[in-house]
């Protein structure tokens, strides 16, 4: 058994309601009920066995975001519209805070990346009388951030359905073995499960001291007084019981709960009939989706502008109002159209910064209708009052504008400093990404002292053309003398007051990614307060000199998961994290040869730093990206993620974290 798929198993452990020691009372439902199903299970499976290809095609898997389908696969649910799933509430309280993706199209957790359909949850709208304590009303929907283009299961009218075979699906435990789940399968499961009356269930569940909600629940199963019935079980939630009409299957009820240990006693289902009114109210309430895909096309150039602030909610700059954004608020900010940025731009490059923050929360960028809220992080913040910067590549969503969001409300900034435009997937010269591995360039520490008050230090660029359009540094600022900020600047630009990249408090480590226009081979970093600078290169934009080709080029995807450790131990220090995001999340299963990414240290165990390394192909401590300075800290900054050996990259942590891993795009092979 997979020790991860436990772990997700774990968040939607509510099968274990009904308590069960075997032997007592009779089963609720039809006569073939009524006998013990031993003698009907094969292998001795709990949820029956493997589905044969194809006959459950609207039947998707949860999975937590940055997981495999076969390692975070923690809820089952059918697909019942072009955007909308059926699963249990109490799934989507095991995710809260987390969010989840679909899986479809197969019927196999570890199907070939690139053979299943995988599209983020934008919302979930859970059933408003849900109640946890009793599982009454235990429905909700899942809207995805896109079409899945799967088939749409039918659902079941009202009607009486007891003395009716039914049949379950899911991707559960598949067997029990004393107090705990044995075996985890990667295939669909499916089994009968004849359905009961209202009146049997509920004589039937009292006798073993649990709550059957008639009206609204259906009950189906088998008893077995050793065990072995065909049954539900956890990680099943959420899934279907179907049941046969006079035009075909139909979706009857939803997988609620049932007896743990699994295979002694029917389950319970929500009757999907009885909410047929809210479905519908729900599906027809939700925005309508743009006529069109927002999400902006690939292939695109990198074109770098002179830096220029876009948004500045104190001053009322491209915000309606000099206010802060309130707690949960969204500001929609035009981006074409301004600062040089042009009508088919695919994808923007900015700063964003958090300011006099009204309390500890999360920030996020993503594209004007398009991507969803809490899917992804951009910016942490801590405490009341905080100050932090971030990098962001933000697809252009509709009607040329990004959306920002803020969860816990404060001040919000955002500073261009380029752009993608589309090339139609033609070879150019400049604007293509040469990823590489971290290379240090600069390190006060160790040469020429701290930056001054004021004061500017050239950064020279080894292996970077003249003419390169821009250069990818992580800077780092460290031993601040007091509070002020850096800018990245062309080298030999005068200093301008009016945009910053990184934002220090006295004493504080904080670092970000920055992506500058290129001199002659070098860039200057600019400090208004004293402070040591660090610099690492990890890539740069071809210019003019380069040969014509399609390498390197970027396609932007509306911000998703690749990667949450909380799901499991916390990484211990001095080890690294493997993610290979081909596959998931909007990147390709091939011909990917970096990433953008955002990386989220959460939960430190000490200080120590986080690197971001193309997997076997840099030291670990010969770089870094993101500086975490107390125990339990939550801090991110952005990184270009150059892919190396199996297609991954590796996240090395110095002394122990929890790490988060986003993206916004990927840049061609």
């Amino acid at each position: 058994m997979r020790a991860s798929r436990r772990v997700a198993a774990a968040l939607a452990a509510a099968m274990g309601v009904l308590a069960w020691a075997g032997g007592a009372g009779a089963a609720p439902g039809p006569a073939a009920a009524a006998t013990t199903a031993d003698d009907h299970v094969q292998a001795a499976v709990v949820n029956g066995t493997p589905a044969p290809e194809g006959r459950w095609p609207s039947t998707v898997a949860l999975v937590v975001p940055g997981l495999s389908p076969a390692d975070g696969q923690f809820c089952t649910g059918t697909v019942i519209g072009d955007r909308w799933v059926l699963t249990a509430a109490h799934c989507a309280d095991a995710v809260a805070g987390v969010g989840a993706d679909v899986v479809g199209g197969t019927q196999r957790l570890d199907a070939p990346a690139g053979s299943y359909v995988r599209v983020g949850v934008e919302q979930f709208v859970v059933h408003p009388g849900w109640t946890p304590a009793t599982f009454l009303h235990d429905l909700a929907l899942a809207r995805t951030a896109t079409p899945l283009g799967l088939p749409a299961a039918r659902l079941a009218g009202p009607g009486a359905l007891a003395d009716v075979m039914g049949e379950v699906a899911g991707y559960g435990c598949a067997q029990w073995a004393g107090s705990e789940c044995a075996a985890l399968p990667l295939d669909l499961m499916e089994a009968p499960a004849p359905v009961a009356g209202d009146s049997a269930c509920a004589a039937f569940f009292g006798q073993v001291g649990a709550t059957f909600h008639a009206g609204t629940e259906l009950c189906a199963g088998w008893l077995s007084e050793v065990g072995a019935a065909p049954a539900v079980c956890s990680g099943d939630s959420g899934g279907p019981l179907v049941v046969p009409s006079e035009t075909g299957v139909v979706l009857a009820g939803v997988t609620s709960r049932g007896g743990i240990p699994c295979g002694y006693v029917p389950s319970i289902f929500t009757e999907v009939s009885a909410y047929a009114d809210w479905i519908a109210a729900t599906i027809a309430a939700a925005p309508t989706p743009p006529a069109s895909p927002p999400t902006p096309v690939g292939d695109g150039r990198f074109v770098p502008l002179a830096p220029n602030r876009l948004l500045d909610t104190r001053t009322g700059t491209g915000y309606a109002g000099v206010a802060p954004v309130a707690a949960g608020g969204i500001v929609e900010l035009q981006v074409t159209g301004r600062a040089g940025i042009p009508a088919d731009a695919t994808a923007v490059v900015v700063n964003l910064t958090a300011t006099e923050a009204a309390g500890p929360g999360f920030v996020q960028a993503l594209p004007t209708g398009s991507g969803g809220i809490g899917t992804a992080s951009n910016l942490n913040l801590e405490r009341v009052g905080q100050t932090i910067p971030n990098l962001a590549v933000v697809p252009v969503g509709a009607g040329g504008r990004i959306s920002l969001y803020t969860q816990s409300g404060g001040h919000l900034l955002a500073d261009v400093f380029g752009y993608f435009a589309p090339t139609g997937g033609e070879a150019v010269r400049a604007g293509r990404l040469v990823p590489g591995a971290p290379q240090r360039v600069l390190d006060t520490r160790t040469t020429s002292g701290p930056v001054p008050s004021g004061g500017t230090v050239r950064v020279a660029l080894p292996g970077v053309p003249l003419d390169a359009t821009a250069a990818v540094l992580n800077v780092t600022a460290t031993e601040a003398a007091g509070p002020g900020y850096v800018q990245a600047l062309p080298a030999g630009s005068p200093w301008q007051g009016a945009w910053s990249n990184l934002n220090v408090e006295a004493g504080q480590t904080i670092a970000n990614l920055v992506i500058v226009p290129v001199v002659d081979g070098a860039v200057d970093l600019h400090a208004q307060t004293a402070t040591h600078l660090v610099a690492d290169l990890l890539g740069h934009f071809t210019g003019e000199s380069a040969p014509e080709a399609t390498a390197g080029l970027f396609t932007a995807v509306p911000p998703a998961r690749l990667l949450d450790t909380r799901l499991g131990p916390r990484p211990e220090p001095a080890t690294a994290v493997t993610v290979h995001p081909a596959g998931a999340a909007g990147v390709p299963a091939t011909g990917v040869a970096a990433v953008f990414a955002n990386v989220t240290a959460t939960d430190a165990a000490a200080p120590g730093f986080v690197q971001v390394l193309p997997t076997g192909r840099a030291a670990f401590g010969s770089s870094s990206n993101l500086n975490v300075e107390r125990p339990g800290q939550t801090i991110a900054n952005a990184a270009i993620a150059s892919l190396g050996d199996g297609d991954g990259f590796s996240l090395f942590t110095q002394s122990g974290t929890h790490l988060l891993a986003d993206t916004a795009g990927w840049f061609r092979a």
